[in-house]
């Protein structure tokens, strides 16, 4: 059962209260016509922390309680801190035709000594992501020595439960035995957020979680608030490694806007202020983005005098949230790498979530710092290209790459066709291990993964 909730995240708080009590009061309602009986699981909305905790313990049923605002937030952090198409995979994961999880364990069991890196070359096209093992825990990217008991289920990312097999034999043999020597380091970022709103809290602490020591936030708001306030100073004495600032400046004046600038940043995020349509919202994005565009391409058309310090060698990834799906091609347009399209992630999450409720747990697990999530890493990672520009070879053995780095990886992106709508924008999912692919130093990998290394 499916309960949405009536109101909007960027509604006046007292009206977000009053439709979480009505959230509340129709799980009762469901609970009450069982009459004792056990209900069948619930995925509800929920804005409130309490009274979603309240939900989620109100009867000895399932019920999963999702936040808008908290799903979109920590997802739109890791945006900032990946190569850009990670926005695209996310859309995969929780869209009605895409690719989703699925918990599987073989009828007969898994038969024999089996570790969850022997289980990557189980399965043709389907990619064990991590176990839910038998005491109920979640346990994304485990050690790849870790033994699956027959109580055991695979995480597994596959197209449909109908296309997941499992072979008892390997069905490929990788050839790889060793991958380049890394001395990546990751790196301090400078990244910009523009607007305060219901997310930015959130969005602000999460990336704080993942940043390194030295990296730089900050946050341009319109209107001076007691909220920010507040928030910013508790959120500097919990990181007081990573230097926040706030600053007053009106993002409607293309000179206040220059003043910032955002040439300088390695992310900005563009966040949807509150408004009374989803077409409103998204026309004052699309007009923000259009004067960050404006400042940028006349940053561009300096002079390319290499003496020249203003010239810009590389934009900053522009980041925002789209409210209407019919206006993502008018975003791309005006220069963003990456978006989320708000008005469909949340419902597509509880769709999969009332099908399958531990997919929440999995998506909980994803949007943390600690342990794994996910990237999109440099092909040269993984393969060596310094006597060639470009190699091609089996999916199987990216795999098998993956693996010596201690990650998974769930596809590959081919940066020539990173503008290809058509092409998922370069991004491939779960390819056959014996389908080939030609590789540059400028592709990617998707990982789940520990760090950005």
């Amino acid at each position: 059962i499916i309960i949405m909730n009536s109101v909007a995240s960027w509604r006046p708080d007292e009206e977000r209260k009053l439709a979480d009590a009505l959230v509340l009061k129709s799980i009762m309602s469901i609970i009450a016509v069982c009459d004792g009986a056990e209900h069948p699981p619930i995925v509800c909305e929920i804005h409130s922390d309490r009274d979603r905790n309240l939900a989620e313990n109100i009867s000895s049923g399932t019920v999963k309680a999702l936040n808008e605002v908290s799903v979109l937030s920590r997802m739109i952090a890791q945006l900032a801190l990946s190569r850009n198409g990670l926005s695209v995979v996310y859309g995969d994961m929780v869209g009605f035709d895409g690719n989703e999880f699925y918990f599987y364990r073989p009828e007969k069991g898994w038969q024999g000594n089996l570790t969850f890196g022997e289980s990557q070359n189980r399965f043709k096209s389907s990619t064990p992501m991590g176990i839910h093992n038998s005491k109920g825990e979640i346990v994304l990217n485990p050690p790849k020595q870790t033994k699956i008991t027959d109580d055991d289920e695979l995480i597994v990312f596959a197209e449909d439960d109908s296309t997941i097999f499992y072979f008892q034999e390997p069905v490929f043999k990788p050839s790889i035995k060793r991958i380049p020597t890394s001395n990546a380091e990751s790196k301090k970022h400078r990244i910009a957020l523009l607007n305060w709103t219901t997310k930015t809290s959130i969005i602000v602490e999460k990336l704080c979680s993942y940043l390194n020591a030295g990296s730089e936030l900050c946050i341009y708001a319109s209107v001076e608030t007691s909220e920010i306030e507040i928030a910013i100073k508790s959120i500097k004495e919990d990181y007081p490694k990573i230097d926040i600032s706030t600053s007053i400046i009106d993002l409607n004046d293309l000179n206040k806007l220059d003043s910032i600038k955002p040439q300088d940043f390695d992310s900005i995020l563009i966040l949807s202020p509150g408004g009374n349509t989803i077409e409103e919202m998204d026309a004052y994005v699309i007009s923000l983005l259009i004067r960050i565009r404006q400042i940028l391409l006349s940053k561009s058309s300096i002079t390319s005098s290499v003496n020249n310090e203003n010239r810009i060698k590389k934009w900053p990834k522009l980041i925002t949230e789209v409210m209407d799906s019919d206006n993502i091609d008018i975003i791309l347009n005006s220069g963003v790498e990456d978006f989320m399209v708000s008005n469909q992630f949340v419902s597509q999450i509880m769709a999969q979530v009332s099908e399958e409720p531990l997919a929440l747990d999995v998506y909980d697990d994803l949007f943390q710092a600690e342990g794994s999530e996910l990237y999109i890493k440099p092909a040269s990672l993984y393969f060596d290209f310094s006597e060639d520009k470009s190699i091609t070879l089996p999916y199987g053995e990216c795999v098998e790459a993956a693996q010596i780095r201690n990650e998974v990886i769930l596809g590959v992106q081919i940066q020539a066709h990173q503008k290809d709508k058509e092409k998922m924008f370069g991004i491939f999912l779960i390819p056959n291990k014996s389908d080939k692919f030609t590789l540059t130093k400028e592709d990617g990998l998707i990982a789940l993964a520990e760090d950005e290394t």
